[in-house]
């Protein structure tokens, strides 16, 4: 560190290191706020006021049940990462989004990283050296794609399977049918976003085969 040039009164430090406090609270905002709301919608802290999570952050934030849970997701992924009181969170959730699509096992390193790349040039971590973090951590190898697309697919038949077998979605509430409508929702829009990513690179994608159900493994 160099030598200062100019040295605070002691009004002006106080003034200082009141604004770096402000500062510093506005970032760690958000990570409050969605740990609070991940506290409220595990609890179920608001059904003597109202009937689900949904209504409780429509009319009491205005806020969107999708948006609600957007924040509580980042705020898990940056509560598994957190080592100690160092650990840096960011100004918003949206990076944390970025973080989100990396394996599970590799994002502690990445965030690592892209903190470290950040300091050097004395900023916070941007989507960009995330990006580059990640290319260090996790380069991209046939072998391990393979390996994760052949996982996820597991999973999510094991998941059909569940929900197949001897499911009733009549004794389901709302909430728990509008619960399962935003998963589906995720994972179909989630793969023809990596559809049109290909398409785009000029890869062929055909959806309009249709399998033979009785075909399918059981």
């Amino acid at each position: 560190m160099q030598t200062p040039s100019y040295i605070l009164s002691p009004e002006e430090r106080h003034e200082f290191e009141l604004c770096k406090q402000t500062i510093h609270d506005g970032i760690q905002a958000w990570y409050k706020a969605a740990q609070a709301l991940s506290i409220i919608q595990e609890k179920r802290l608001y059904r003597e006021d109202f009937t689900s999570f949904e209504q409780f952050v429509n009319l009491e934030y205005k806020m969107s049940r999708p948006r609600a849970y957007q924040l509580i997701a980042a705020f898990k992924v940056m509560f598994e990462i957190a080592t100690d009181q160092t650990t840096v969170i960011p100004e918003g959730e949206r990076i944390v989004r970025d973080l989100m699509k990396y394996p599970k096992r590799d994002r502690k390193k990445i965030w690592q990283i892209a903190n470290q790349k950040a300091e050097a040039l004395k900023q916070q971590p941007t989507r960009k050296m995330l990006r580059e973090a990640a290319k260090e951590v996790a380069p991209l190898r046939r072998d391990i794609y393979d390996h994760w697309i052949k996982e996820t697919f597991d999973k999510i038949k094991q998941a059909r399977r569940l929900l197949s077998f001897g499911s009733d979605f009549s004794q389901l509430s709302e909430e728990q049918l509008h619960m399962f409508g935003l998963e589906f929702a995720r994972i179909f829009h989630r793969v023809m976003a990596h559809v049109h990513k290909l398409r785009e690179a000029g890869e062929k994608v055909d959806l309009s085969k249709n399998p033979d159900p009785s075909k399918e493994e059981e």
